[in-house]
Parts: structure tokens; C-alpha cells; sequence
């Protein structure tokens, strides 16, 4: 880290030369650990670190550890008083065009990266109050995207059970099978050491494999990974709730999405829901299926409808004043069948 300072313009704060004498200074003059901590800062900034100086840290130990308890911050950064904990950082904007971090990329960096592993919580927590949004962003010309998200092959899981010197791996959530033969097992976080490099499966039963080298570690519940695992059709990337925080409202899976509201258009003059073709389609514009995939009825790419329904529905599906239609392609005597229920409930059958 690099700081640069403009000329002091009071004496720096003092620094006590022994830890009691700074622990009797600061119990004496602040009652947070937030106030605490800025006084440390300062005094690193003003006795230890030469004006444009440097800090490297080589160490493989962290420079400063927190451990935040109660209802107070770690460490407290505000732009006036008011927060409330617990929390490791805390960052508090109170005076409008302040911004809590400024993060600039401008390398092959990345500026935040988040990892999640095992039984944890969640990654990141947002709670909205206000009537601005929640996250802003300025999309500008160019191949980038405003958010990405991209679906990785492997699989992990946090119950393993083990035993040092021993072949044998059981998981009750992992649901094996003979399609993971000869898939890469590797620890993973918290655990990562549990098994050696370049262990591979082979499939027993849906809850046990047969490890390739014997484990290193004895523990259960260990975390570890399957390669090569596709993304199930049904995996959520993109998920809205209702106020339940269960019922989706709206979900995009891996090869389909999941729609609980009704589409409504922007306006009068603009459709609630289009399908459009893209230049040389080829594919349906659209296919209805049963839960089997089978199709039941398609548009195709010119638009005309192509029904595969060949028998009449149950008189019982028909609504006062609704018809429906379907082909017998009885070869000879089939045709185009139409089928309906009169508004006294009577039904009413042609074919044409």
C-alpha cells in the first residue's frame, strides 16, 4: 500500500513504546473498538510511515487480526457517527455524493472476488429501504456484460465420510453413479488436504465409491469435489421470490425458465409477449410439451401451427362456450375434427 500525504499541519499523534502503556491510553480516552482502532491508524500513519513511504508486508501472517464481538465493528469507516454491528468492516455513508469504496480495475484483476464454500451462508446480503435501486449499473457501448453469469461443470458436497488409509468415500447427498468412473476427487475448503492429488472414483452404489488412493485424513463431514459433473436441467441461475421467500416469482434454469405472473405490455400499442425469428431460422418458433417433452403443438419457423393431437379431449375439460380442434389421421376416413360445449353445456362435434 502506498500513501501520500500533504505537509502535517499539527504534531502527530504520540506513540505509547510498549503495549501497556497503549492500552491504558486508549482505555483511558475511547470506549469503542472503532475509536480504538482509528487511533491506531493515525498512529501508524504518522510515526511509522514517511510521507509518499510504502508498507510491504511480506509475511506470511496477516499484518492486523479482528476479532469483532458484541454490537460493535471491527473496524468503523463513516462519514459521521452512527453504525451498528456486529461486523468485521464496517462502512457507513451519511452525506449525499459520499462513496463507501471506490474500486478501480483497469488491469486483468479482478476487484472483488468472493468464494463460498460448504454449509456457509450467504455469499452477499443486500436490504433495500429506499425508493433507489439497489444496485446501479452503467452499461456503455462494447462486448461487455452488465451481468454474467456462466455455469461451471463439477460438483461439491460437505458430508463426506472417510477414514485414514482407507479407499472408501460415502456421501448420502452426493447420488453417485456409473458415469462418475474415473472422475478426478479432491478435497476441498475447509478440508483441503483430506485426500491426495489425482484421486479418482469408482462407483459402488448411489452413496459409495472406491477412491483410487487411500484418504490422508479421518473426519466426517468432509468437503469434496467431483469433476466433470454437468449442471442438472433444473439448476437455478437466476431466482425472484415472492414475499415468502419461497414461492418463485420468476427463475431462470439451465434449460428453462420458470414465469409464476402474468406478462403484461409496456403500453397499448406495444404486445405483452413476442416471438421473433432470427435471420435463416430454422428451429420452431415455438413447441408446447407435456412434462415428458413430448410436443403437443408447435408454431414453426413460418409461423403456421402444427397440432399432434389426434384424439378428442374429455367433454369435462371444455368450458361453456369454448371449442377446440385436432386431426384423425386415420388414413381414408380421418380429417380435421372440431370439438365444443354450447353455452347450455350441450356438446357440438364436425368434421371437416
Amino acid at each position: 500500500m502506498t500513501y501520500g500525504y500533504p505537509p502535517k499541519t499539527k504534531p502527530p499523534v504520540p506513540v505509547p513504546t510498549t503495549l501497556s502503556a497503549l492500552q491504558e491510553k486508549l482505555d483511558a480516552r475511547y470506549h469503542t473498538q472503532a475509536a480504538a482502532l482509528a487511533v491506531i491508524a493515525q498512529a501508524i500513519i504518522d510515526q511509522a510511515i514517511p510521507q509518499g513511504g510504502t508498507i510491504n508486508w511480506n509475511s506470511p501472517n496477516p499484518l492486523v487480526n479482528i476479532y469483532p464481538s458484541g454490537a460493535g465493528a471491527g473496524m468503523h469507516f463513516a462519514s459521521q457517527t452512527g453504525f451498528n454491528g456486529p461486523y468485521l468492516v464496517g462502512v457507513g455513508v451519511d452525506h449525499a455524493g459520499a462513496v463507501g469504496i471506490e474500486m478501480s480495475v483497469k488491469a486483468a484483476g479482478t476487484g472483488i472476488s468472493l468464494a463460498q464454500w460448504g454449509p456457509g451462508g450467504t455469499g452477499i446480503v443486500s436490504s433495500n429501504r429506499s425508493a433507489n435501486p439497489i444496485m446501479a449499473s452503467d452499461l456503455y457501448t462494447g462486448l461487455g456484460s452488465g451481468i454474467q453469469i456462466a455455469l461451471k461443470s463439477g460438483a461439491y458436497f460437505n458430508d463426506g465420510v472417510i477414514t485414514a488409509g482407507s479407499t472408501q468415500l460415502t456421501s448420502a447427498t452426493a447420488g453417485f453413479t456409473s458415469a462418475d468412473n474415473g472422475k478426478t476427487i479432491a478435497s476441498a475448503w475447509p478440508y483441503p488436504n483430506d485426500l491426495q492429488a489425482g484421486t479418482t472414483a469408482t462407483y459402488v452404489n448411489s452413496t459409495t465409491i472406491t477412491l483410487s488412493k487411500p484418504a490422508l485424513a479421518t473426519r466426517t463431514g468432509a468437503t469434496f469435489s467431483v469433476s466433470g459433473r454437468l449442471n442438472a436441467d433444473n439448476q437455478r441461475m437466476i431466482s425472484l421470490y415472492d414475499t415468502d421467500s419461497t414461492t418463485p416469482i420468476f427463475q431462470v434454469r439451465r434449460t428453462y425458465a420458470v414465469l409464476s405472473v402474468p406478462l403484461q405490455g409496456k403500453d397499448a400499442a406495444t404486445s405483452a409477449f413476442r416471438i421473433q425469428a432470427i435471420a435463416g431460422q430454422t428451429a420452431d418458433l415455438q413447441s408446447w410439451r407435456d412434462s415428458n417433452t413430448n410436443i403437443q403443438t408447435r408454431i414453426n419457423k413460418d409461423g403456421y401451427v402444427m397440432t399432434r393431437k389426434t384424439s378428442a379431449p374429455a367433454d369435462a375439460d371444455l368450458q361453456n362456450g369454448e371449442m377446440t380442434v385436432w386431426f384423425d389421421p386415420t388414413p381414408g376416413t380421418g380429417g380435421f375434427r372440431v370439438k365444443g360445449k354450447a353455452t347450455d353445456g350441450s356438446i357440438i362435434t364436425k368434421t371437416l
